[in-house]
């Protein structure tokens, strides 16, 4: 899923590429990589990364993306839990 696209005013491509869980990896194209658990744990430093690589000083929206990706993520987690516990109770 993509959180944002070029063009219309936005700066960044960034999407989940892969993986689950902590190890879910968010990507900002052309730009850096992160797993969820790096965002959760050390988002500042994250950011900080981007605006050096990216050279922008506004990252107010890409912080909108990133905190849509880990709802997801999370999402995902409660998602697989349920599915367990349902099969588990059959």
């Amino acid at each position: 899923m993509a959180y944002s696209r070029w063009g219309n005013g936005c700066h960044w491509y960034t999407y989940w590429q892969s993986g689950s869980g902590e190890s879910a990896m968010f990507v900002i194209q052309n730009v850096a990589n992160f797993t969820a658990k790096q965002l959760r744990d050390n988002l500042n430093w994250c950011i900080d990364l981007v605006k050096k690589i990216d050279q922008i000083g506004d990252t107010e929206e890409l912080k909108i993306y990133i905190a849509e990706f880990l709802s997801e993520v999370d999402n995902e987690e409660n998602l697989d839990s349920d599915l367990i516990n349902f099969k588990d109770k059959k």
